[in-house]
């Protein structure tokens, strides 16, 4: 069967999407902003083919929340963290590992080429400014690592000539959160300067006393950050940017009884850039910097890994006739690892050259985007990918679109050359996606569905006992396939001053050599948050849910089904100065999202803002 339901409720489920969507819109606000990550150039979002949002950051209202907090309340997105928000954070975009998406901060991949996934909990949401979600595989756009889609964050930018803003929040486990910035514009000058600081005493990371890692400690964090922007304009259309994140974290986690276990985590992205109109049919962009990804664990188990990646992109965007644009780039990315243990044949860099050509064109009511992705590794060879996507806006509020893209993820050196686990001779995954979706849209009014089959080949994973002699304790390897295949349902309404947004993932992520279902994924899971907004008071709910999980790939160790609530509301003293409070957990549900692993239960978390 093609999608993990039965016809009759898959059928229900449409005719329910279909029936809501009908509803008339009566206000003149829309829900399109302007998105880059479908396309790598901007467009509006009823313009994309692709699965994507923006969501805009109000760290004021956020409260108490984590980056991932934020990005599980968003379609075709799962949480899975080991402890509070201190402790390593898996995302999984429609029920694809975390290495197998990328996250890019300010235009820069962010990662560590050891573990292959990014460190999203050392990136406070006082830093953020805006996120897009691109659902689906990206190769053809963004390289290796993009299966399950792209999370592309934006720090703090200046809007207007000038702007000021200053925080301090308190809230349960003695969480403190002090943040304040500048930015604005003046003449051809523009500048941003954000830096934040908070900290908790936290609780203990595990739960269960016959873990062998259980300590009954607190497992608070410390997370220092300060982010900048400076930009110039030289010229009309000519623009020259620099930039920089830097973040420091020093969290607590459980790994023995005895010991007071430590994780120093530090990120940092540079980068400087120059957005050319060379005439009205020729846009160039160049983009130089690197990023570091550095962990030290402090603990029973001691080790240290550390990824620098040096990044190289000149982007030329050309149009070619009136609605076609065609995008020719080429890109550099090297990547240098310093770990404390690795096996004696281990490089301590890699590189990868890649030319990529993205044509779109729109002829009404046809819409059509080519991509088409060269990258040659140092390491494990060529690998091309493309995508086709096509739309047709068949109703002047609706539109059809269908795609069919591949994609592929290199191994991680961990994978390749960790002592006792990794294998050189480790292949890089490969998926091949086909979707297919309806989109209705109409002033304040946007809704969706959209169904997909994600087959992924050569999945790596621990194997054991291990197919190679000489892993006695099992081993990296690519031991199966996978298929991710879904449908999401998602819904946004503005009736005036009331926001609605909801949406819901039917999936079934599965191992294809037993039918097992992939490790902490369920096959149920959505979000549905409502705000109003009544003078200078304004309030807020959010309800999660999810269905059972398997935190084992042998489906044995079962995770029950959630449901939290989180309540918000904020006031506004006068025009500059406002009060607000966030209550998380509201209904003070006990779960968890990996076995033995603590979640926050009831907790408030009140602030003062102020902006100007």
């Amino acid at each position: 069967m093609l999608f993990p339901f039965s016809r009759p409720a898959l059928s229900l489920a449409c005719a329910a999407a279909l029936q809501t969507l009908s509803l008339n819109a009566t206000a003149d606000t829309t829900l399109d902003p302007i998105v880059v990550s479908a396309s790598r150039t901007p467009q509006s979002l009823s313009q994309t083919l692709s699965d994507i949002n923006r969501i805009e950051i109000d760290s004021a209202r956020s409260g108490q929340q984590a980056l991932g907090d934020v990005l599980q309340t968003q379609r075709g997105v799962e949480l899975n963290r080991n402890g509070g928000p201190q402790a390593a954070t898996s995302i999984f975009i429609r029920g694809s590992n975390t290495n197998q998406s990328l996250v890019f901060l300010d235009g820069m991949r962010i990662g560590s080429a050891t573990l292959g996934a990014a460190t999203v909990n050392a990136i406070p949401l006082a830093q953020v400014d805006s996120i897009e979600i691109l659902r689906g595989p990206a190769s053809s756009l963004y390289g290796a690592g993009a299966i399950g889609g792209i999370i592309d964050i934006q720090t703090r930018k200046p809007t207007a000539p000038l702007e000021a803003n200053a925080s301090a929040g308190f809230g349960r486990w003695n969480t403190s959160k002090f943040n304040g910035g500048v930015a604005g514009k003046s003449g051809k000058l523009s500048y941003a300067l954000q830096v934040a600081q908070e900290q908790s005493q936290g609780y203990s990371t595990i739960t269960n006393p016959n873990n062998f890692s259980y300590n009954e400690d607190k497992d608070g964090y410390r997370l220092a950050s300060q982010s900048g922007l400076l930009g110039y304009d030289w010229a009309e259309g000519h623009e020259l940017a620099a930039r920089f994140f830097n973040s420091k974290l020093n969290g607590q986690y459980d790994s023995a009884a005895s010991y007071d276990d430590r994780d120093h985590q530090k990120l940092q992205a540079s980068s400087v850039s120059s957005k050319d109109r060379i005439n009205d049919s020729w846009t160039s962009r160049v983009l130089i910097g690197q990023t570091v990804d550095d962990a030290t664990a402090d603990s029973a188990y001691p080790g240290q890994f550390r990824t620098r990646q040096v990044q190289m992109g000149w982007q030329n965007d050309l149009k070619v006739a009136a609605n076609q644009l065609l995008t020719l780039g080429v890109e550099r990315l090297e990547e240098h690892v310093e770990a404390s243990s690795y096996t004696s044949d281990a490089p301590g860099s890699r590189s990868t050259n890649s030319l990529l050509a993205v044509y779109q064109v729109r002829f009404a009511p046809h819409s059509l985007q080519a991509n088409l992705r060269y990258d040659d590794n140092s390491q494990y060879g060529d690998k091309t990918t493309g995508m086709l996507q096509y739309g047709l806006q068949f109703a002047p509020d609706w539109r059809a679109t269908g795609s069919f893209g591949t994609a592929f993820r290199a191994p991680s050196f961990n994978e390749l050359y960790f002592p006792g686990y990794g294998q050189t001779g480790i292949d890089p995954e490969t998926a091949r996606n086909g979707e297919i979706g309806v989109q209705y849209r109409v002033k304040q009014t946007e809704a969706g569905v959209t169904a997909y089959r994600n087959r992924v080949k050569n999945l790596i994973d621990y194997q054991s006992p291990c197919s190679t002699p000489g892993y006695p304790w099992g081993c990296a390897a690519n031991v199966k396939n996978a298929t991710l295949e879904g449908v999401t349902v998602h819904y946004n309404r503005q009736f005036g001053s009331l926001k609605l947004q909801a949406s819901g993932d039917w999936q079934n992520p599965q191992d294809d050599s037993n039918g097992k279902q992939l490790a902490r994924r369920a096959k149920r899971h959505g979000a549905i948050g409502i705000s109003q907004q009544w003078q200078q008071f304004a309030a807020g709910a959010t309800l999660l849910g999810s269905s059972k999980r398997y935190n084992d790939a042998a489906n044995n160790e079962v995770l029950p089904g959630y449901g939290l609530l989180n309540l918000n509301a904020s006031y506004d003293i006068d025009k500059r100065l406002q009060l607000a409070a966030t209550l998380e957990n509201s209904l003070d549900k006990q779960y968890e999202l990996a076995k033995d692993y603590a979640t926050p239960r009831r907790n408030l978390f009140v602030s003062l803002n102020y902006r100007y």
